[in-house]
């Protein structure tokens, strides 16, 4: 029981570790395209300006 109880900790760390991980390369990518074109294309100043 012991041996599960570790196999199954140790799985749901590893599932963990891998989204982790493709967040941490998704991130970039993300921050990339809201900032990417400066301040004037932020979610924020966009709706200010289409009010």
């Amino acid at each position: 029981m012991a041996v599960a109880v570790v196999v199954d900790l140790a799985a749901r760390r590893t599932a963990e570790a891998v989204r982790a991980q493709a967040e941490a390369e998704a991130l970039p990518s993300v921050a990339g395209a809201t900032l990417g074109d400066g301040a004037s294309s932020s979610p924020t100043r966009r709706t200010r300006c289409t009010c």
